[in-house]
């Protein structure tokens, strides 16, 4: 999933101009909403934890929460470019599996399995240690997103050409925030709504709270191949495809429920890196607030 390298003036002019979102990112919203969920969902050693290292990263301001952070590595991404790479990695959907000794490196995994190494570590020093947090959150974000793992020759969907509602996007900007935006729904309301949906079905996604990356790969990747599908087809390459009724309301549900399983693996891993001896997830994140 190599996504083209853009020229950095040109870049930094454009966002500053146009106020220009990252095409290659997870949305800022589905990333707070993971963070969100997340937070729901922490022990609280490990929210105390989080609390200890964020303290002094307000740079004199109030210390931000992990919603803030969430889309911070999004925002250096153009000035640290050798960490494009991390947010996301090259499996083609026709792969059967993921096959880490094939797969191009750095990567997603690989990036997230080294950032939590660095959080684990108490003694660490602890600017390092407030960057590999912005890290783990916003990378388990990315993981969560099928067009971040999964892959037809497109560049992660960012080649291949749809519209909706009369509008003209590429297939990763659909996943990435389209769908999330045109619910028109504000942050607290749509994690209101999450959160609920999350009381619902307890035992799935306590359940979701156990595996190891490369098991959460091997999901994303498989749910990544729906996106390339319409009206049981693939979908052609090469023109503008219309996305259906049908299809925008099961993308929609697809993605709604990658931010809940994102959130909650998100927890997962903030609270054995941070609270090692404590439960996977907060048994209080399932009671009605």
């Amino acid at each position: 999933m190599r996504h083209p390298k853009p020229n950095i003036f040109f870049v930094i002019s454009f966002m500053i101009l146009f106020n220009y979102a990252n095409p290659f990112a997870f949305g800022e919203m589905g990333h707070r909403l993971v963070a969100a969920i997340a937070q729901d969902f922490l022990n609280p050693k490990a929210k105390q934890e989080v609390e200890k290292i964020l303290a002094t990263a307000g740079n004199g301001g109030p210390a931000p929460s992990l919603e803030d952070i969430s889309i911070w590595a999004d925002e250096i991404r153009y000035l640290r470019r050798t960490t494009g790479p991390w947010h996301y990695i090259t499996i083609q959907i026709s792969a059967l599996h993921y096959n880490p000794s094939i797969t191009d490196t750095p990567n997603v995994v690989t990036a997230l399995s080294s950032q939590i190494e660095l959080l684990k570590n108490p003694k660490g020093n602890r600017y390092i240690r407030e960057e590999a947090l912005k890290w783990v959150v916003h990378l388990t974000g990315d993981l969560h997103q099928p067009l971040h793992v999964g892959e037809d020759h497109d560049k992660g969907g960012n080649f291949q050409k749809v519209k909706l509602n009369r509008r003209s996007y590429n297939l990763h900007a659909v996943y990435d925030k389209v769908l999330i935006e045109r619910m028109e729904l504000d942050e607290r309301t749509l994690h209101q709504r999450l959160w609920k949906e999350i009381q619902v079905s307890p035992i799935q996604y306590r359940g979701a709270a156990a595996g190891t990356l490369k098991n959460w790969v091997e999901e994303t990747h498989l749910k990544s191949r729906d996106c390339y599908l319409q009206f049981g087809k693939p979908l052609p390459k090469g023109i503008k495809v219309g996305l259906d009724k049908e299809y925008v309301d099961a993308a929609t549900r697809r993605i709604l429920e990658q931010l809940k399983i994102g959130g909650i693996r998100l927890a997962f891993l903030l609270n054995k890196s941070l609270d090692p001896s404590g439960p996977a997830l907060n048994p209080q994140g399932f009671q009605k607030k």
